[in-house]
């Protein structure tokens, strides 16, 4: 069984397309499966609905981002508590001049010994160096 850390800018690729939903969707084919266990953060909850308000400009209604995160709390995701992920989140933050709620999904990656996948390019450019296990989705 394979084991990985996605990101929100996977994990939203599952709900709205975007360039790389096709690829996010085997990941969560692979977890629907069985095939797969995916972390993620408790604060990915926070970041994620926080995507779907600022999505209201575009597309996005209030009973379509409702219908979102209903499907989003449905999905056997393995979710770690921030507690276990800070300070040492912030830290990497500072080390590699990247946001706190990124740094705690690298942590993530880093305690569970998986790759994080992840569409975030600045993400990629500045941890990849570091830890050959952020991998570009």
């Amino acid at each position: 069984m394979e084991n990985w850390v996605l990101d929100t800018s996977v994990i939203l690729k599952w709900f709205l397309q975007e360039d790389g939903t096709e690829a996010a969707e085997s990941y969560l084919q692979r977890l629907l499966l069985g095939q797969a266990i995916v972390f993620v953060p408790s604060s990915l909850f926070y970041e994620f609905g926080n995507v779907l308000w600022v999505r209201r400009r575009d597309e996005l209604t209030l009973e379509s981002s409702l219908a979102i995160w209903q499907r989003l709390k449905q999905l056997p995701l393995n979710v770690v508590d921030w507690n276990e992920l800070f300070p040492e989140a912030i830290s990497l933050a500072y080390q590699h001049e990247i946001a706190v709620y990124d740094a705690a999904f690298v942590r993530l990656a880093q305690i569970k010994g998986c790759d994080l996948i992840t569409a975030d390019q600045k993400l990629i450019q500045r941890t990849t160096d570091t830890y050959a296990w952020v991998k570009p989705l």
